[in-house]
């Protein structure tokens, strides 16, 4: 029955040798070429996720150290504001002293101003006290005309 069908599609006995053919064709081009391929695949398959697993850690790693970073910059920057603010109030401390002992001399420098002027009002005055019988006697003698007495 087989073989009735076979004659009947035209198929004689060549098929048979030619399936044997193909098939240990395949088994040697497939050990010979598809293996090693395949095994290159899937060493370049293997060699990448681990390539992906480090790269997935060192991403993790530099997350951490970023947000350690970070917290030692906001511990810096809280030292350097307090470092900044003490030497902000020294400045104002040294400030006031600086003015103090300038306001100081200031009020030293104006008393001995006012003793300087007192002194030359006295001695103005003396002056004055002294010019003055001569000087309203030469106005009289002007406004008269005459040499007046006294």
């Amino acid at each position: 029955m087989l073989s009735e069908i076979s004659q009947q599609l035209g198929i004689n006995g060549s098929l048979v040798t030619l399936f044997v053919i193909f098939t240990i064709f395949h088994i040697v081009v497939s050990n010979l070429y598809s293996k090693p391929y395949q095994r290159l695949f899937e060493l370049r398959e293997k060699s990448t996720s681990g390539a992906v697993k480090d790269a997935d850690g060192l991403i993790e790693k530099s997350e951490a150290m970023q947000s350690e970073y970070l917290a030692q910059m906001k511990d810096l920057n809280a030292k350097v504001r307090q470092i900044l603010k003490t030497k902000e109030d020294e400045a104002k401390i040294e400030a006031a002293k600086i003015l103090e002992v300038a306001a100081g001399e200031a009020r030293q420098k104006i008393v001995n101003a006012q003793a300087e002027l007192s002194s030359q009002k006295g001695e103005l005055w003396a002056v004055l006290t002294k010019e003055v019988p001569g000087l309203a006697t030469e106005i009289a003698n002007k406004v008269l005309g005459r040499t007046a007495r006294g």
